[in-house]
């Protein structure tokens, strides 16, 4: 089974996020994210905001309450409660197979 805990985790390391082409292979084309502070990115947005974020350097992230819930073969949920800079939040990503690789579609943050 894939370990979707490592592709977020992947997601959240400052070496990734600093590399677009890196990020790239982990998000989908039509990729979306609600943000916590309710605002909506596309996949460019969100290619360069995490550019610049690891620029000015990464909070330390963690993750805990981690868990998936397949919807289909080829479709996974995934939530779990993140921190980073002394905050909490829910996430949760949904991921895709395409062509083979596991991609993800759609993520939100929600202040907890």
């Amino acid at each position: 089974m894939t370990d979707f805990r490592e592709l977020e985790l992947r997601l959240m390391d400052p070496a990734v996020r600093g590399n677009r082409a890196a990020v790239g292979v982990l998000l989908a084309g039509d990729f979306v994210e609600f943000a916590s502070d309710g605002r909506v990115y596309g996949r460019d947005e969100i290619l360069d905001l995490l550019a610049a974020e690891a620029m000015s350097g990464a909070p330390d992230r963690g993750i805990d309450d981690f868990a998936v819930r397949m919807l289909s073969a080829d479709i996974a949920l995934v939530t779990y409660r993140a921190s980073a800079r002394g905050k909490r939040s829910l996430r949760s990503s949904i991921w895709c197979k395409v062509a083979g690789d596991w991609r993800m579609v759609f993520h939100q943050g929600t202040p907890a």
